[in-house]
């Protein structure tokens, strides 16, 4: 099982992106690829590449362009497109990259869907830290060796047309992370003409399909930068 770390950037992103590629490089457990998408900016395709480039993995790193700027769904889409080639039971985590990442991140993932055989899906709790936060003294929920972890089936999600999924705890969870095996994107994908909320959407879409499974962990994996 390969673990394909997906993240969209625009123009502006480059700076974050650096940032979030170290939290890859010190994940206690790497994933095995990383792709990047960049629309509407040419540079910013040029100074991602030139980023990556920096990164080795075990498969490949690439980095795909589009010249037209895409939404959030349309840009995680294109994204999809372009690992569609590996095995179904493969997981692609998509990593919001302004967001910074827990150091287990990728280890606790990996076991999941490698023990679990019956999660098609998997979101997690993230924690709310200030935009101007020194990420070294971001406290993260603890994940001991040999942990096991518990997953909650989601079953509910919010009333309206476009709504979020409900936690079995009740707690917060990252609509955006998302980790899932690509035998779940050859049928669902991100709905392209939203500007917010297209990872709730996407979310509720799996929970509403009976042939997928998703589940929340009741782990902090992500910092929000509020």
């Amino acid at each position: 099982m390969n673990l394909i770390a997906c993240i969209t950037c625009y123009d502006g992103d480059v700076d974050l992106l650096q940032r979030s590629l170290s939290y890859l490089d010190n994940q206690e457990e790497k994933p095995d690829c990383i792709v990047c998408c960049v629309s509407g900016s040419e540079e910013a395709h040029a100074k991602c590449i030139n980023e990556l480039e920096k990164h080795s993995y075990d498969n490949f790193n690439a980095v795909f362009y589009s010249p037209e700027r895409k939404k959030p769904g349309g840009a995680r889409n294109m994204l999809i497109d372009n690992v569609s080639d590996y095995h179904i039971d493969d997981v692609v985590v998509f990593c919001d990259v302004d967001d910074l990442i827990h150091p287990a991140k990728f280890k606790v993932v990996r076991q999941i869907f490698s023990e679990c055989s019956y999660v098609d899906a998997c979101i997690h709790d993230y924690q709310s830290v200030p935009r101007n936060v020194v990420p070294s003294e971001v406290v993260w929920d603890k994940v001991e060796h040999g942990s096991q972890y518990s997953v909650g089936l989601v079953t509910e999600h919010e009333e309206g047309s476009f709504s979020n999924v409900k936690s079995p705890l009740n707690k917060p969870i990252h609509h955006g992370h998302m980790s899932c095996k690509l035998s779940v994107l050859e049928i669902h994908r991100y709905d392209e003409t939203m500007s917010l909320g297209e990872d709730g959407m996407f979310c509720r879409s799996i929970v509403d399909d009976p042939r997928f499974n998703l589940y929340h962990l009741d782990l902090e994996l992500i910092a929000y930068l509020s």
